[in-house]
């Protein structure tokens, strides 16, 4: 999961579908290797009559994690935008060669408005590619910094009804 999400902190405006398709599905099959496990640790060792009551729990847990971590992603991505915008921005000078020649090509088939639109367009999305690699990296980070934890995980017990068969 931590290559996969490295390798899509690395998008840029040329990455392409085929560029996209084998990490998306590696993140895929990463991530029923991950919650497969925890699954059955989780719910592995309980009685039956006790399932259906853990399984909720474990499923609202899992569903207010995911929002409360999607919504600190989501922070990140948009303090990321504001800065890689604000950067990219910077380096925007009226007297830049390049600048000149590019609002001029714009010029040539849109009014200077939409030039000018078309150029703030193209730096919105350079910065929104560069926020979002800055998040798959945050999110390889921070799955490196939990994997100590797995130490902490117990082995599955059998339950009490699975124990009663075996014997």
């Amino acid at each position: 999961m931590v290559l996969t999400l490295l390798q899509l902190g690395t998008i840029g405006p040329d990455t392409g579908e085929p560029s996209l398709f084998w990490p998306l599905m590696a993140r895929g099959m990463t991530t029923v290797m991950m919650f497969l496990p925890l699954s059955l640790v989780t719910l592995g060792g309980l009685p039956k009559g006790d399932l259906g009551a853990a399984s909720g729990l474990y499923n609202l847990s899992r569903q207010l994690g995911g929002s409360f971590g999607i919504a600190g992603l989501t922070v990140v991505l948009d303090q990321r935008l504001s800065l890689h915008r604000d950067h990219l921005l910077e380096h925007l000078q009226r007297t830049d060669p390049l600048l000149q020649e590019r609002l001029l090509t714009l010029q040539q088939h849109v009014s200077d408005d939409q030039a000018l639109a078309v150029l703030a367009d193209q730096v919105q999305r350079q910065a929104a590619l560069l926020a979002f690699g800055d998040v798959f990296r945050t999110v390889a980070v921070l799955f490196v910094l939990a994997l100590p934890l797995l130490a902490l995980m117990p082995a599955p017990q059998p339950s009490p009804q699975s124990r009663s068969r075996l014997a």
